[in-house]
C-alpha cells in the first residue's frame, strides 16, 4: 500500500471519528436541558413545606450559560391563592469580565421575579419562606461561585387575605445589584460586597437602599442606608384599616434609616416622618355603636398627631435609635420620645439621612481591624470627635 493510499485511508478514519464525536456531542447537547430540568425539579420538590417546578431550561453554550424559565414555588398545603415565588427567567452564566481577571465565577440574573409573603389563618397557611434556606437553593443551582447577582423588573408583596378588604402592600419596579460576592481582591479593591436596591412603593414612591456587606460573615457585617420618599398615606388605607382601625384622607410618609453591624454588634436608627396628615372616618358602617367607637378612635389618633407635630412644617416625626446584638436588640425608648418632642416643639427633624452611622474601615481604604469590635471603634471615634469639638 502506497503512502498516498494510507493517507487517504487515515483521512476516512479521521472523518468517521469526527462524525461520531459530532453526533455524540449533538446528542449530549439535546439531552442536557432535559437532564438539568429533571435535576432542578427534583431539588425543588424536596423543599421543606414548599414545592416547586420549572417549565423549561435553555442552554447557551457559546456564552457558558443556562436559563431557567417559569419557576414557581408554592406551599405544599396549596391553601394560599398566590405562589410564594413566581419567576419568569433565571439566567446563570460565566462572568466573562472576571475570567479576564483570572477568576472563574458566575453571575445570576433574575428577571420578572414576584415574591408573595402571605398571612393566612392557621400557621400552616402562613407563607413566609422562613423554613427554607433560599440562599443555599440558589447556590445548589449554580455549579460555580456566584460573584454578581442582579434582579430586574420584579416585585414583592405582603398580603393578608384574612382582612376585609384584603391587604396588599407591595413594591414593584424592583432592581437589585450585588457585586463582589466572592469577596475576592482579584475582582475588587476591597473584600466587601456592594449592594444597590431601587424600587417603587405602591403608587410609585421611590425606595433606595445602598450598602456594603460581608457575605461570608455569618454573625453579620454590613452597612446599609435606606431612603423612602413621600409615600401617600392613602395608599396604605387598607393596611391602616386592618391593623390600626384608621383611615388617612391626606398626608405622606417618608422614612430614612442607617444601620451598621460588625460581627453581630450593630448600631443605627430609623427616622419616620409624616407630613400634612389628616385622619378621618372614610368607612360607612351599619352598626352605629361600632361606627361611633371608630370615629372616637380616629379622633384620638388625629388629635395626637396634631399635638405632637411641628406646626411650622406640618410634620409628625421622630428618630428611633437602636444598638446591641442582632439576637438581642436594644431600642432606645426614652430617646425616641425625646426626639418626638424635639421635632414637635424645638426643631423639625430633617427629611434626610443623618450620615452618623458607618463603619468606615469596612469598604474603605483599609480592611477590618479584627482586634477591635465595631462598637469599640465607634466609641473611640465619638470620643475623638468630642475632644476635637472642645
Amino acid at each position: 500500500m502506497t503512502f498516498i493510499e494510507r493517507l487517504k485511508r487515515m483521512d476516512r478514519r479521521f472523518w468517521i471519528a469526527m462524525g461520531v464525536i459530532a453526533v455524540v456531542l449533538i446528542a449530549i447537547r439535546i439531552a442536557m436541558p432535559f437532564v438539568i430540568l429533571k435535576v432542578v425539579n427534583k431539588q425543588l420538590a424536596d423543599l421543606d413545606g414548599y414545592t416547586g417546578h420549572v417549565d423549561d431550561i435553555d442552554l447557551n453554550l457559546y456564552r457558558g450559560a443556562y436559563v431557567i424559565k417559569d419557576l414557581t414555588v408554592k406551599l405544599v398545603e396549596d391553601s394560599v391563592p398566590v405562589p410564594f415565588v413566581d419567576l419568569k427567567e433565571m439566567d446563570i452564566s460565566v462572568e466573562w469580565k472576571a475570567i479576564f481577571q483570572g477568576s472563574f465565577v458566575a453571575e445570576v440574573i433574575l428577571d420578572g421575579l414576584t415574591v408573595n409573603f402571605v398571612n393566612e389563618k392557621g400557621e400552616e397557611a402562613t407563607q413566609t419562606g422562613e423554613s427554607v434556606d433560599w440562599r443555599q437553593q440558589v447556590i445548589d443551582l449554580v455549579p460555580i461561585k456566584i460573584n454578581r447577582f442582579e434582579v430586574l423588573n420584579s416585585e414583592i408583596h405582603f398580603r393578608d387575605f384574612t382582612m376585609e378588604p384584603a391587604v396588599d402592600l407591595y413594591m414593584d419596579q424592583l432592581y437589585v445589584l450585588v457585586t463582589n460576592l466572592t469577596n475576592s481582591t482579584d475582582l475588587s479593591e476591597t473584600m466587601v460586597s456592594d449592594l444597590k436596591v431601587h424600587a417603587a412603593i405602591m403608587s410609585g414612591a421611590p425606595l433606595d437602599i445602598n450598602g456594603k456587606l460581608d457575605p461570608f460573615d455569618s454573625l453579620g457585617t454590613f452597612n446599609f442606608d435606606v431612603e423612602l420618599d413621600k409615600l401617600p398615606l392613602t395608599d396604605l388605607n387598607n393596611f391602616l384599616d386592618a391593623y390600626a382601625k384608621i383611615d388617612a384622607e391626606n398626608g405622606t410618609f417618608s422614612l430614612y434609616a442607617e444601620m451598621a453591624a460588625d460581627k453581630g454588634e450593630f448600631e443605627g436608627y430609623v427616622k419616620p416622618l409624616m407630613h400634612d396628615v389628616k385622619i378621618v372616618n372614610l368607612r360607612k358602617e351599619n352598626d352605629k355603636d361600632d361606627n361611633f367607637l371608630r370615629v372616637a378612635w380616629e379622633g384620638i389618633v388625629g388629635l395626637t398627631v396634631k399635638i405632637f407635630q411641628n406646626q411650622k412644617h406640618d410634620q409628625f416625626a421622630t428618630e428611633v435609635p437602636f444598638s446591641g446584638n442582632l439576637n438581642n436588640p436594644d431600642i432606645k425608648i426614652l430617646k425616641t420620645i425625646g426626639n418626638l418632642l424635639r421635632n414637635a416643639f424645638i426643631q423639625a427633624l430633617q427629611p434626610s439621612l443623618e450620615n452618623t452611622v458607618s463603619f468606615g474601615e469596612v469598604g474603605g481604604d483599609t480592611e477590618i481591624d479584627n482586634d477591635k469590635s465595631f462598637l469599640e471603634r465607634r466609641r473611640e471615634k465619638k470620643k475623638e470627635k468630642q475632644q476635637n469639638d472642645k
